[in-house]
């Protein structure tokens, strides 16, 4: 049956509603769920009736702060929280039609993509989830409810808010009949045990380039587009870094595209060819970065992906964690929650492949326009990935372009690939996402800007 859905605050929590013990109110619904997301009463959110009701209706966004609060949040808490504070709320003979309910609500919003984290708290992606038994536990509960307040603005559901009836909990128990379900409660994934495969370690690297019309001024594109030649030079010099490294050309201004799909040195080197031949013009009226941000995160997916599934030799592929070098010559003039929503999504901590963001600005950008996008491990003061890093922000000095910069990095980049392959090239395969870029320290250092 197809079913047009979009998951959100309003529609895990009416599905609740409606899977509630006998005589428990929406306001108890709702007050619960707040106190599970906000057991202390931080953020002190309104709790009355006609509060729950616009968000249960999906008649207004959560509040900022409370969106602000889970994307820092301790999922693990959080379903502690849920299981103490919300479970005794549902009858436990609806739990599993909940469970089958905000499962068909998951499936069928198209606004969410196969490899998408859903469930916060197990880390599990939506392909994952409907491939899976579903799960009555408080951490799927929790991992969802996570997920529909970080990431979807409430108002979103406003069209399927109606669908959301006994009528549709009704259709889902007799799919769930039909499809004759086995419901467990889920236990945590086994750690993946270590082995000895070799893998051949790539590094992603994503030029996104602001193609707006003011980026015609001083040159402010062809001294940020230098830097792809230069790139392309270091590599065709160095036999054993020819194939360490995979590039892809993203150009944003009202929308976002892919000039050059991810690819090795041929595919750079014609690229470039064709941009000789054919200069590329920018003139785009609007710098959108949410638009870039968003196309960067399900491309930086892909191509991970597509790296992992390379062989050579018997040998397989992996990849370091992926470099974006972001450059504008100007503040965003897009939808702030947009923006700042799809930026959250591309540096989620759950998103395995999360990038080194490098911002470079040319022309009139400012560091205070930027510094919001900084991301990555690069001289973190505890070590740890972090956003608004500014040692990840580049910025004019002194008149001097950053052009500049992006040269000088080439160097120590190359030398630092080439460092870590070492007469091998090989690297263990276990493990997360190796980040050769972020523990660099020196890469910015000695750039000189006079």
């Amino acid at each position: 049956m197809v079913r047009l859905m979009r998951l959100c605050y309003g529609t895990f929590a009416t599905v609740l509603k409606l899977c509630a013990m006998n005589g428990k109110t929406q306001l108890d619904i709702h007050d619960a769920l707040l106190i599970a997301l906000d057991p202390s009463d931080k953020l002190q959110l309104a709790r009355d009736n006609s509060q729950a009701t616009r968000w249960f209706n999906c008649q207004t966004n959560l509040n900022s702060a409370l969106i602000r609060a889970m994307e820092y949040s301790k999922p693990e808490e959080v379903a502690e929280n849920f299981k103490e504070y919300v479970m005794g709320l549902i009858d436990p003979n609806k739990a599993s039609l909940a469970a089958l309910a905000i499962r068909a609500i998951i499936n069928d919003d198209e606004g969410i993509v196969s490899g998408t984290i859903v469930d916060m708290v197990n880390n599990i992606s939506k392909a994952d989830l409907i491939s899976s038994p579903p799960s009555t536990s408080p951490d799927f509960f929790a991992g969802v409810l996570i997920y529909a307040v970080s990431r979807v603005q409430n108002k979103e559901g406003r069209t399927c808010i109606p669908q959301i009836s006994d009528a549709f909990l009704a259709e889902i128990a007799a799919e769930g009949a039909e499809n004759s379900a086995e419901l467990y409660v889920q236990q945590p994934k086994p750690a993946q045990s270590a082995n000895n495969t070799i893998y051949n370690a790539i590094l992603p690297i994503y030029f996104v380039l602001d193609t707006s019309y003011s980026m015609q001024e001083e040159n402010r594109f062809s001294a940020a587009f230098s830097f792809l030649p230069k790139l392309l030079s270091a590599m065709m010099k160095s036999s054993s870094l020819s194939d360490k490294i995979r590039v892809e050309v993203i150009t944003f201004d009202e929308d976002a595209s892919v000039d050059l799909p991810i690819g090795g040195l041929n595919e750079i080197e014609q690229w470039i060819v064709h941009y000789k031949k054919n200069p590329m013009i920018p003139d785009g009226e609007c710098t959108h970065y949410g638009k870039a941000f968003k196309l960067l995160r399900s491309e930086i997916e892909e191509g991970v992906r597509q790296i992992q599934g390379e062989t050579a030799d018997g040998i397989r592929y992996k990849a370091y964690r992926p470099v974006v070098f972001f450059v504008t010559d100007g503040a965003p003039n897009d939808d702030s929650f947009d923006r700042n929503m799809a930026f959250a999504e591309l540096t989620d901590r759950n998103f395995e492949f999360r990038p080194n963001m490098v911002c470079v600005g040319v022309g009139d950008a400012k560091f205070d326009d930027l510094i919001a996008y900084g991301a990555g491990r690069y001289n973190s003061p505890t070590g740890a990935y972090i956003t608004r890093n500014e040692k990840l922000v580049i910025v004019p000095r002194d008149g001097v372009l950053p052009s500049r910069a992006l040269t000088a990095i080439i160097p120590a980049l190359v030398a630092s690939i080439v460092q870590s392959f070492g007469n091998t090239a090989h690297v263990g395969g276990s493990g997360g996402v190796p980040d050769l870029f972020g523990e660099q320290d020196d890469l910015f250092e000695d750039i000189d800007w006079g």
